[in-house]
């Protein structure tokens, strides 16, 4: 997955965050500058405060696909879509890309 999906989602998603929470901003900023562990990490503080949240879950299937964590993935788009079916906070070009990647990987 290219770098503009991450910009294209972060402009397409939101969720409400505290101030002691990261913003999804930071979270696609990490993992542009390649810093997959530390987007992870702020994922999960957001998953954590907004469990419910299909968006958070989009996140995190986008950032497992980047680092080739495939199986994960799939597992986080299937919650996302769960927990907020047809993902209306997220653009749909961002989606279809992401179903599009994972369709084609094992």
């Amino acid at each position: 997955m290219k770098k503009s999906i991450f910009a294209a989602a972060a402009l397409a998603l939101t969720f409400t965050a505290s101030a002691a929470e990261p913003t999804v901003e930071e979270v696609y900023a990490a993992a542009s500058a390649g810093r997959y562990a530390e987007a992870q990490t702020l994922i999960e503080q957001v998953l954590k405060a907004h469990p419910n949240s299909g968006a958070a879950y989009f996140v995190q299937a986008e950032l497992l696909t980047k680092q080739g964590k495939f199986a994960a993935a799939r597992a986080a788009l299937n919650k996302a879509e769960e927990l907020s079916p047809g993902l209306p906070k997220v653009k749909p070009e961002a989606l279809n890309k992401l179903r599009a990647v994972l369709a084609r990987t094992p």
